[in-house]
């Protein structure tokens, strides 16, 4: 018998208003807004058609409340939610990289070096951002990765002492031994003493040719 509008001005809840089966389009032509909707009770996914995806964030709902509103990662970083905030909500390291963030902000999130390698990132690429040779480790990167991502000899030793046979370090070169044959080298390498098909000298870790 009356209108909603009516309804609202007799002094009519949000909440009751809800509970009477008004939907929030509804609500929120009579002037409702988002907060008051909110504190009703209607969530994220009912409030979705009727306001961006910044008044929502604006008004209060979580990253998680969010995305089960099928928002995307790539949505939200268009409102400036930080990447820390996309994995305690429940985003994956794929998603959180398919938005556009860039390493250092992926590792900020404290993902783990195992998902990151998961994704496509490089022994290097992690290297570069701070990510150690015994987290590399760990995460599956195989010897030559790590060490052809510029880690030093100290740093090659302390993470893989247990598989070097033998380490040089004479005449501005290092040359490690690994257990399994293969060998490392860095420094002078002006007549190809490294042994790696040219003659530039190294600053980090490279494989060398074992003629043995």
């Amino acid at each position: 018998d009356f209108s909603l509008n009516e309804l609202k001005t007799v002094g009519f809840s949000v909440t009751e208003l809800k509970t009477a089966e008004f939907t929030s389009t509804e609500l929120k032509d009579v002037s409702f807004n988002s907060t008051e909707l909110k504190t009703a009770g209607f969530t994220a996914s009912e409030l979705k058609t009727d306001f961006s995806l910044n008044e929502l964030k604006t008004v209060g709902f979580s990253v998680s409340e969010l995305k089960d509103a099928s928002f995307s990662s790539l949505e939200m970083k268009d409102v400036s939610f930080d990447t820390v905030e996309l994995k305690l909500g429940g985003f994956s390291a794929t998603e959180i990289k398919d938005a556009g963030y860039s390493l250092t902000e992926i590792t900020i999130a404290a993902v783990d070096p195992n998902e990151l390698k998961e994704i496509g990132y490089t022994a290097s690429e992690l290297k570069s951002v701070g990510i150690t040779a015994e987290e590399l480790n760990v995460a599956g990167f195989t010897t030559t990765d790590i060490i052809s991502a510029g880690f030093s000899a100290e740093e090659i030793k302390e993470t893989y002492d247990s598989f070097i046979h033998q380490t040089i370090s004479k005449n501005d070169r290092t040359i490690i031994l690994m257990t399994d044959g293969t060998i490392y080298g860095c420094g002078y390498n002006a007549y190809g003493q490294l042994g790696n098909g040219n003659t530039t000298n190294q600053t980090t870790m490279v494989e060398m040719t074992n003629n043995t």
